[in-house]
């Protein structure tokens, strides 16, 4: 891999991820450990790579909204950041600036995966309790849906429920890590017990995963992570088998689209809670004696090669989720404890009702 700069604290680009940005005129939006925390990734007005983390907490999902609101899940909250160049009042002049808006308690729910639906609200995946909630302010979380074989909510993680694929009322999906009625049951067999299952009916639509996450739809097919084996790939819909792409070079944990790109976040370290468990992926690794690295990869659909990537040499780095603002070329935000907090006002932009 090739460096532009040597600093383990310091997020390293491929040579032309530089023009990756400047094409595709879209911000990168990466959920991490801290002390990074929430990261931006683009262009500057110079025409430079820049990264800006504000750090805050340990966000572990990441989700994003239509109108680019970004939700980002830490242990025990959920925050909501707004474009404050939309919402009003703030004007930027080298792009958008995102202010936190809203902090829900939700406890330790185990949030692996979000996502937005079409009614402009929060769903979360939820580990711990093996249950789709949905985000509110008057309780943890309002109950969506639960695999028909979980008898109970209980905070057990049963089933690895990690993931979920919003597309249309018929393709809503999730991915669970086993199917099991009990306590940490997912564990067992864990290596091809991984499947896709559809919230509709519960109907199993894809199976022999190891360690399955993150499942997205993107022009009309299934793509998701086979974590296990350290796999980016999609579901043959019509033979209902998991299709590798590309193998990475690191446990993948999330993925984003733009066009014909999959953006891909890594880990240098299996996903939480699998540690006791001896993974595909990480014996390869020891067999290739290859480091897994943290950081992102930029795929290219069409043919499944790995175009770009970006990675961070520090063992204490790890990427959990990445999330894409297109059309967007430079976002940097503002965190609790970001200087001159108090004098950053903005109102409400008054709408075309409100004018007349």
């Amino acid at each position: 891999m090739s460096k532009e700069e040597d600093s383990k604290g310091e997020l390293i680009f491929s040579r032309l991820f530089q023009s990756w940005f400047a094409s595709e005129k879209s911000t990168l939006v990466f959920a991490a450990s801290l002390p990074t925390g929430l990261s931006f990734a683009g262009l500057q007005k110079d025409r430079k790579t820049f990264v800006q983390s504000i750090g805050q907490a340990d966000f572990h999902a990441l989700a994003t909204a239509p109108d680019g609101t970004i939700w980002a899940a830490e242990k025990n909250y959920v925050w909501k950041w707004e474009n404050a160049t939309e919402s009003g009042g703030y004007q930027a002049d080298d792009g958008r600036l995102y202010i936190p808006r809203l902090r829900i308690f939700t406890s330790d729910l185990g949030i692996r995966d979000m996502s937005v639906d079409g009614l402009n609200t929060l769903l979360m995946a939820s580990g711990g309790y093996s249950v789709i909630g949905r985000a509110t302010t008057g309780a943890s979380f309002e109950f969506v849906w639960k695999p028909s074989f979980i008898s109970k909510v209980a905070r057990e993680d049963r089933c690895g429920l990690s993931g979920i694929g919003l597309y249309d009322s018929d393709r809503h999906c999730v991915t669970l890590r086993g199917r099991s009625d009990k306590e940490l049951g997912w564990k067992e067999g864990f290596d091809g017990g991984g499947c896709v299952m559809m919230i509709k009916d519960s109907s199993v639509l894809c199976e022999g995963l190891c360690l399955p996450c993150a499942p997205r739809w993107h022009n009309n097919e299934l793509y998701l992570l086979n974590t296990g084996t350290a796999e980016f790939g999609k579901v043959d819909q019509a033979t209902k088998r998991f299709v590798p792409i590309c193998q990475c070079p690191g446990y993948p944990t999330g993925i984003a689209f733009l066009r014909q790109w999959a953006v891909v976040a890594l880990s240098s370290t299996p996903p939480e809670g699998t540690l006791d468990l001896t993974l595909p992926a990480t014996a390869a690794f020891v067999a290739r004696k290859a480091t897994p690295f943290n950081g992102v990869l930029i795929v290219d659909l069409r043919s499944g090669d790995i175009a770009h990537h970006a990675y961070r040499e520090d063992a204490e780095f790890h990427v959990s989720s990445v999330a894409v603002l297109p059309e967007c070329p430079t976002a940097k935000a503002i965190g609790q404890e970001s200087p001159h907090l108090d004098s950053l006002v903005t109102t409400r932009r008054k709408s075309k009702e409100e004018k007349s």
